[in-house]
């Protein structure tokens, strides 16, 4: 039997749907309930009122901290439970809480949060739920408010303990259907810039507000936001930073952002600053790994991504970003080994990956590719269309379907589906739209056109091959700046040749290539005799 009074606090608004499993599922472990309501239209109030909670109303105050801090003036009890309307309390651990809040030596306990969302996702963390009725406990922040500070502060002055994991809470709020009923994401932007204009020397609100921000398109704000957060951990002591859990996240979401931009270098510093310095978490691990594949650090980057997948399922401070420590930590693994040359053990991986996490996209394009080079056309087609059955904005399964018809002469679809990869693009598959899209203009005759679309992203193999080929249809020279030794350059001037010759046009194009270089020979005779050779197998012996 529990000897503490427990006080469950709580703010709320319009939440007449989830308000009454979130209180039933609390009535176990709760002695009293207190409730502030900021403006609530439904049937909110009466709900509460029917559980017998004290309640008080309030204009909403923009901030988190205010209105929280307002529902735990009203606590009695002797502990203090924080839940949000649509979160739910398993049951079954009524001991272990009792336990908990009778030792006179704990001062606090952290609950497992798992965050619930679209399509049976889910990914759990430690938050700071649960702790003594003092009045210096009170939260800080106008938004992603906190309450671990002031804790801390306590648990070292009067030698105390916090408990690592104690509650099971099941939140609800991150489905897509509840974002966009509540319009979170313009309050929170409010939110934010209120917070950081009060509070411009917190890093835990430049690293979320980062966060924020890295869901919209500009990348600057992201940079900046993260940059910040950054810079003031900086400046904070080794003691400082002991106890602190988030600190390593905006230098990972931060490196991330930079291999994006291909500031390789700058991101390598930020990671090894981390690595030396803070708390790692599984997002650390895992662009650590990222990064070492980018740096073709084969090991390394094996090491990066087991750490990560290491952590699957384990209840962190720091939530991992979605699917890293699953099917994208997996991914990352086998693209390692296939970087050492153990290709099979990269295959099976992929294979067996792709078939465990079937939403993961990074191993579902993976194995639609692997089906490309294996000739199974049908297999590749099916993995793209399954995929694109439940999400079809993501460019690059459109991008895989019109490579994988240009393979096999179906170029009218192909032509149909790259406009779709076209329309749909990011910043990370860019290059591949625009390679396959450039690659259908020129199966069309369309020279001007594909040349437009691969100057977009010559870093891309495709693009910079069509290039080479365009040029030499032109008769123009190649620049001096072009490797024509790197491999990738020879096995994309392959892959367009094997596939421009299935074109409408294929045949005259390819005569257009062959005269090219006899008119005007190649400097390097390597890639001279690479190509004769592949148009070698695509023209008539008349022809030639």
């Amino acid at each position: 039997m529990r000897n503490s009074k427990v006080s469950l606090c709580m703010i709320v608004k319009d939440e007449a749907d989830s308000l009454a499993a979130c209180l039933e599922s609390a009535s176990p472990y709760v002695d009293e309930i207190c409730i502030v309501d900021t403006g609530s239209t439904d049937d909110t109030v009466a709900i509460a009122r029917r559980f017998g909670a004290r309640l008080e109303e309030m204009a909403w105050p923009n901030d988190f901290a205010v209105a929280r801090n307002r529902s735990l003036a009203m606590a009695s009890g002797d502990w203090i439970l924080v839940l949000d309307a649509d979160e739910v309390l398993r049951g079954g651990a009524e001991e272990a809480f009792a336990d908990v809040v009778d030792d006179p030596k704990a001062i606090a306990a952290f609950q497992n949060v798992t965050n619930h969302g679209d399509g049976g996702k889910s990914v759990s963390c430690l938050i700071m739920r649960l702790f003594r009725n003092m009045p210096e406990h009170r939260f800080e922040g106008a938004i992603h408010e906190q309450v671990i500070t002031p804790i801390l502060e306590n648990r070292a002055r009067f030698d105390m303990v916090v408990v690592e994991s104690l509650l099971d809470i099941d939140h609800y709020g991150y489905t897509e259907a509840a974002r966009q009923n509540k319009q979170k994401d313009e309050r929170n932007r409010l939110h934010f810039e209120k917070a950081l204009e009060q509070d411009p020397g917190n890093a835990y609100l430049w690293f979320k507000y980062g966060d924020f921000l890295r869901r919209f398109e500009k990348v600057d704000p992201v940079l900046e936001a993260l940059g910040r957060a950054v810079q003031i951990v900086s400046e904070l002591s080794d003691a400082d930073v002991a106890d602190l859990t988030y600190p390593a996240e905006p230098h990972a979401l931060l490196a991330l952002e930079l291999i994006k931009m291909d500031r390789v270098e700058d991101a390598r510093r930020v990671l090894e600053t981390a690595r030396q310095r803070l708390r790692v978490t599984p997002m650390l691990h895992w662009v650590w790994g990222h990064l070492n594949l980018k740096l073709e650090n084969w090991s390394e980057a094996l090491l990066g991504f087991e750490s990560c997948h290491a952590l699957d399922g384990a209840c962190v401070h720091v939530p991992a970003q979605p699917g890293i420590t699953s099917g994208r930590s997996v991914f990352g693994m086998a693209r390692a080994l296939l970087g050492m040359g153990k290709k099979d053990e990269a295959m099976a991986m992929f294979e067996s990956g792709a078939a465990k996490w079937p939403d993961c996209a990074d191993l579902q394009k993976a194995m639609a590719r692997i089906k490309i080079a294996q000739r199974d056309f049908s297999g590749a087609i099916q993995v793209c269309t399954s995929f694109l059955k439940k999400d079809d904005s993501d460019a690059e399964f459109w991008q895989i379907g019109a490579e994988m018809m240009l393979e096999v002469g179906m170029w009218e679809k192909a032509a149909v589906w790259v406009a779709r990869a076209q329309s749909g693009k990011s910043p990370e598959n860019e290059g591949l739209c625009n390679g396959t899209a450039g690659e259908c203009a020129l199966g069309r005759s369309e020279l001007e056109s594909a040349l437009d679309l691969w100057s977009l992203t010559m870093a891309d193999p495709i693009c910079k091959s069509g290039l080479i080929l365009v040029r030499i249809m032109l008769a123009e020279p190649i620049p001096d700046s072009v490797d024509l030794d790197a491999a990738a350059l020879h096995v994309g001037l392959n892959a367009i040749l094997r596939r421009l010759k299935r074109a409408p046009a294929g045949e005259q194009l390819c005569q257009q290539i062959w005269e090219g270089l006899v008119n005007r020979p190649l400097q390097h005779i390597r890639l001279q005799k690479i190509l004769e050779a592949q148009l070698v197998a695509s023209l008539p012996l008349a022809n030639l």
